[in-house]
């Protein structure tokens, strides 16, 4: 897609305007548009620059009131969807709570020591209180002092870290636990590694069924915090099968509808992610699937947990998500900004619309401390009702 927009920030700011008002999905909780046109023409009529405008246009963004729909100003831009890495310090943190929630091998924080359920306890030398918020890491990009204490023993680690560049994306992994399989589901965004994702997906349900097949399965989408939901789909045909799992539905009531097949997923007649199968799947299309969730879920992460609405036996374990299971398009401005909008709501494969979070069917908090150990109650409670399906069909 082409840059849109001029150079001249009025011109800019109208266009970025109409833009809103044509393709956002949610443009009419915005009642009258030329008041909100005129305010912002109050706003960013003496611009000198279009960065000049943002405010305007964020102003909008808030009033049209869908946290999905957001303009990403040139200067903050820091990593390009094409390219395969990008710079971070490799761990991620719930940030209201400051705990680690993921660390990805080999990245500076685990060279640290820095592990899952760690609580960050001061940053920079300053302590921070039970009611800090984090900041946002990756906006860092410096060399930072941070104070942890252990899950393990509640000991401190003080960790002197400096982000490097490397592959942004955990990748697919799982095991098998008894007569199921586990699978973890994180989110994708860097474009070089979708393949790998499907590959690594497909891998490990073969692997872990390789010596016996298992009898249902449990997909933890907990800290799936969105991307490209079609190598998601992809990965796990074998576990979803062959056909329509739900579609988007535009502001003019227009439908595309997903679609899996032969290691492939489409919307619509278009081919979105393909991997050709590289050996013979089983079938696991009709076998229980628990699926778990956390408020951290988001975006393609509640999206793949649509596709598994109307399903049989298929149970959700966890907390609601967090709320924008909707489609997103980006649409790139002459200043090097990109406008992102919600541009389709999500229904499942029955037609049942969904624009907020999903709820849950059995409702747990995550001990992220002992996340995907025996101790985890969101996969102890997924596996007990596994078990009761296993003695349903015995």
């Amino acid at each position: 897609m082409q840059p849109i927009g001029t150079h001249d920030p009025l011109d800019y700011m109208n266009v970025v305007l109409d833009l809103i008002e044509n393709e956002a999905y949610f443009a009419s909780k915005i009642t009258n548009w030329s008041a909100i046109r005129q305010q912002a023409r109050i706003m960013g009529g003496n611009a000198k620059t279009t960065q000049e405008t943002y405010p305007a246009i964020e102003m909008v963004l808030e009033r049209m009131g869908h946290q999905h729909s957001y303009l990403i100003p040139a200067e903050t831009r820091q990593w390009n969807p094409a390219q395969l890495s990008h710079v971070t310090y490799g761990f991620s943190v719930l940030r209201n709570e400051r705990r680690v929630i993921q660390v990805l091998p080999g990245s500076p924080a685990d060279n640290a020591d820095i592990s899952v359920g760690d609580t960050i306890m001061a940053l920079d030398d300053q302590m921070l209180k039970p009611s800090d918020t984090l900041p946002d890491f990756d906006q860092m990009q410096r060399t930072i002092k941070i104070t942890l204490k252990k899950h393990t023993n509640e000991e401190l680690l003080y960790a002197l870290i400096t982000p490097r560049t490397m592959v942004r994306d955990a990748l697919p992994h799982g095991h098998r636990i008894d007569d199921w399989g586990y699978l973890e589901l994180p989110g994708l965004h860097d474009t070089p590694t979708h393949d790998m994702y499907i590959r690594m997906a497909r891998d490990t349900i073969h692997t872990v069924s390789e010596a016996k097949r298992v009898k249902g399965w449990v997909i933890d989408v907990r800290r799936n915090q969105g991307g490209n939901i079609w190598p998601m789909l992809a990965a796990i045909g074998t576990i979803l099968g062959t056909g329509d799992w739900g579609k988007f539905i535009r502001r003019d009531k227009q439908e595309e509808v997903w679609h899996y097949e032969n290691g492939g997923t489409r919307l619509g007649d278009v081919v979105m992610a393909s991997l050709p199968l590289e050996m013979d799947e089983p079938d696991y299309s009709t076998v229980p699937v628990a699926l778990l969730q956390s408020p951290l879920t988001s975006d393609a992460g509640e999206i793949l947990l649509i596709a598994f609405k109307g399903r049989e036996k298929a149970r959700t374990f966890g907390k609601p998500s967090k709320g924008i299971p909707t489609l997103n398009t980006g649409f790139p401005l002459s200043d090097g900004a990109r406008l992102i909008l919600t541009t389709a709501a999500c229904a499942d494969r029955n037609g049942n619309v969904y624009q907020d979070s999903l709820q849950v069917h059995q409702d747990i908090a995550t001990d992220w401390a002992h996340f995907g150990s025996a101790a985890d109650p969101v996969l102890q409670a997924a596996l007990n009702w596994l078990n009761t399906q296993n003695e349903a069909d015995d």
